[in-house]
């Protein structure tokens, strides 16, 4: 490996100081296989970031069966739900004022939320 992608502390960890080639990832993860380690303890000994490792590991080692199709069922006769029509509500204010609104039912229940937290709120 390139001495300014690693270097070994005093403790024996891994230091990684730049970007590594893929042949120094394959080396690290080659390391790991032949230590005994489980991929968390490596990685914390070696000061690794795990989700990485298990990246450079799995690209290394495809697990079998991953770049294999599955069948797809195609459904005949679904249809899309329909959307309900809107709900038409009206306002009647004491100046003679009148307000209509059409809504869909998600709509309305946030409009009365707001209307009962309008009215419960002080001011």
């Amino acid at each position: 490996m390139s001495e300014e992608a690693l270097m070994i502390d005093a403790q024996g960890a891994l230091k990684l100081k730049q970007g590594l080639t893929w042949e120094e990832k394959v080396k690290i993860c080659e390391q790991w296989r032949s230590s005994g380690s489980s991929k968390v303890m490596y990685c914390k000994k070696n000061q690794l970031i795990l989700s990485t490792f298990c990246g450079w590991c799995d690209r290394l080692w495809p697990k079998k069966g991953s770049n294999q199709l599955c069948r797809v069922a195609v459904l005949e006769g679904v249809r899309k739900k329909e959307s309900p029509s809107p709900i038409t509500i009206e306002f009647s204010f004491p100046n003679q004022m009148a307000a209509r609104v059409s809504l869909h039912e998600h709509q309305v229940l946030n409009l009365i939320k707001g209307l009962i937290y309008a009215t419960a709120t002080p001011r």
